[in-house]
């Protein structure tokens, strides 16, 4: 909307054929936009190159992210964040490194979702994860740090 909310600029759609839910959003310094939240949709638009092309539970949800053009008229990167087991991603944050941070909860009890960190506790409810500004891949300076904490079933709506 335009800043005297009196016109829709653009809006659309964004999901795939279950359910789909948009919990946060954030923008970098070209306006464009970060989505994230939770998904059903094994049909999730993902993009080439994601760091998860594969919607990882036929029940429960994975997280995603996705980064759309700041006309709305395209994604530009888009990938599922999750375990085998339930995983959501409830908050977004851009930072000044262009690195992409999400806030979300797991069911997973495994370590799948602990890379390049020191601290973990394995088992643990909530999950810390930083991405690349293009949500990709590539390990080496990208995919920067997923922490399991010990904070057990903290609502995002404590905030």
């Amino acid at each position: 909307m335009d800043n005297q909310l009196t016109s829709i600029i653009w809006s659309s759609y964004l999901g795939g054929n279950k359910d789909d839910a948009i919990y946060s959003l954030a923008f970098d310094e070209e306006n464009n936009i970060y989505v994230t939240g939770g998904t059903n949709s094994e049909d999730f638009p993902v993009t080439q190159n994601a760091y998860q092309l594969i919607y990882q539970d036929s029940v429960n949800a994975d997280a995603f992210v996705t980064k759309i053009s700041a006309l709305g008229n395209y994604i530009m990167h888009s990938t599922y964040y999750g375990t085998n087991e339930y995983d959501q991603s409830y908050f977004i944050e851009y930072s000044s490194k262009d690195l992409v941070y999400l806030l979300g909860q797991t069911e997973s009890q495994s370590s799948s979702m602990i890379n390049n960190a020191s601290y973990y506790n394995t088992g643990s409810s909530q999950f810390i994860v930083a991405f690349s500004k293009n949500l990709s891949t590539d390990f080496g300076e990208f995919l920067i740090v997923a922490i399991v904490t010990t904070l057990k079933f903290l609502s995002p709506f404590s905030f």
